[in-house]
């Protein structure tokens, strides 16, 4: 699923004036995110937590050899609250940093956005993003984790009792101990931490014959729950509404 990583950046927090700061300070990866292209506009969705105590312009993607800085304009459900199930950010990119970023990102055509998915524990599903303590940050070279996620959603899990939505959410089956990607034929051990996957899509695998026919951004990873063995999403149709409401694009 290497193909995803061309909508799929790394976020780092690497403050534009950071010679006031501290001139000695490394780029800090924060997370994940994936851009996407709605009616021409373009659009960088991650979870709301990422940006926890950090401006939007010390908002950083790395793209292979350099760190472009983020502008644009960005929009919360609850931005007041500190609990927010929903912990979505939409950032409308601003149309010059959006052709920079084009430049060595793609942006998703909104065809592939799923917003009424019906998931089903049937169907496959990929996370895709990146593991912040896993990326080597040395001096001025950046090399990413990146990782990869394939399972099934568990629809007995009770998001409500755990502080989660059923409308809006869903939960993942998630084992570090039995961890495999499609086509693998045996099991792996994953890493003992997720931090940095938060913001990354949520992906659904259509699958004809043992092979991927096609494939629609279903959601957003929001939280890891190891302790419950699930990682939990928010549903990609709750964005409808913040899309009308703060930038007047209806889907």
């Amino acid at each position: 699923m290497e193909f995803l990583y061309d909508f799929t950046p790394q976020l780092f927090y690497f403050p534009r004036y950071r010679e006031l700061v501290d001139s000695r300070l490394k780029p800090e990866p924060i997370g994940s995110c994936v851009l996407v292209d709605i009616n021409g506009e373009s659009f960088l969705l991650t979870a709301k937590h990422t940006f926890q105590n950090v401006n939007l312009k010390d908002v950083s993607i790395f793209a292979g050899d350099r760190m472009i800085t983020l502008g644009g304009d960005i929009s919360y459900f609850l931005a007041e609250e500190e609990s927010d199930p929903i912990d979505i950010a939409i950032v409308k990119l601003h149309p010059e940093m959006a052709k920079i970023v084009r430049r060595h990102f793609k942006f998703l055509p909104h065809q592939y956005l799923d917003l009424d998915h019906t998931f089903h524990n049937k169907y496959q599903y990929n996370f895709c993003g990146f593991i912040n303590d896993l990326t080597e940050v040395v001096e001025n070279s950046i090399t990413p984790y990146r990782y990869s996620y394939v399972g099934r959603p568990n629809l007995e899990f009770k998001l409500e009792k755990n502080g989660y939505y059923r409308h809006s959410n869903i939960a993942i089956k998630f084992g570090r101990r039995n961890q495999r990607n499609l086509g693998d034929t045996f099991s792996t051990h994953g890493p003992k931490e997720y931090n940095g996957l938060s913001g990354c899509g949520l992906w659904h695998l259509q699958i004809e014959n043992g092979k991927v026919c096609n494939i629609n951004l279903v959601g957003i990873m929001i939280e890891q729950r190891l302790e419950r063995g699930v990682l939990i999403a928010t549903k990609l149709n709750v964005i409808k509404g913040l899309l009308d409401l703060r930038f007047g694009i209806q889907l």
